[in-house]
């Protein structure tokens, strides 16, 4: 007898950090996305300086948890993996749309910019390219579009936004060939950028992001 697999749509709790709070003094609301093997709370650490009275900053956390160090330790989250990715990307694209839509209901006219980090890069770019959601900013940080993303439909929702690429100077993952495989991917299928690079390694520049 064949093993079949199947799937079913199921509701569960999905976490985020957040630092501020929305009001009707808010201006801007930065949604960000972690990288690989992070939590939402500690990477939403990085962006404190830039919270106040007119910023706030919410961090959804990836759906997938697991023990950093084998058995136990240290837990970190991840957006997915190769296993069952259709459906994985389908339900964290699912997630952030809800989640923007919740914080941003009554609240229609504030500045939304996007910013993915490491393997979150993949996941605000799918996010953008499937959902459409509404915002004025894209930043991209220390990772690349996905191979698999629908370009035409990227491009659509970009419209005449440039995407910001932001990478460290001594990026151990993303060296200076690596940024210039990403410049020719973003050039060979029309996508206005502007590459900012700063001192420092894997990690997002909150000082770029104030000035």
């Amino acid at each position: 007898m064949d093993i079949e697999e199947h799937a079913i749509v199921i509701e569960r709790t999905a976490r985020f950090a957040q630092l501020g709070k929305l009001s009707d003094d808010t201006e801007t609301l930065w949604l960000v996305v972690h990288g690989y093997a992070q939590l939402a709370r500690d990477f939403i650490s990085v962006f404190k300086p830039l919270a106040n009275s007119r910023t706030v900053i919410v961090a959804p956390e990836g759906l997938s948890r697991f023990y950093a160090k084998g058995f136990y330790g240290n837990v970190a989250a991840c957006w997915m993996t190769r296993e069952d990715r259709a459906n994985e990307i389908k339900d964290y694209v699912n997630y952030i749309d809800k989640l923007q839509k919740q914080l941003t209901g009554q609240y229609p006219g504030i500045k939304i910019n996007l910013l993915g980090f490491s393997q979150g890069v993949a996941t605000i770019s799918r996010y953008v390219a499937i959902a459409k959601p509404r915002f004025n900013q894209l930043w991209l940080c220390a990772g690349e579009l996905p191979a698999d993303i629908d370009w035409d439909a990227f491009k659509q929702i970009m419209g005449d936004k440039e995407i910001n690429f932001m990478v460290g100077d001594n990026d151990p993952f993303v060296t200076e060939k690596g940024i210039k495989q990403i410049e020719d991917k973003l050039s060979v299928h029309d996508l206005a950028y502007q590459t900012y690079q700063f001192k420092g390694v894997h990690e997002v520049s909150v000082d770029l992001l104030a000035g």
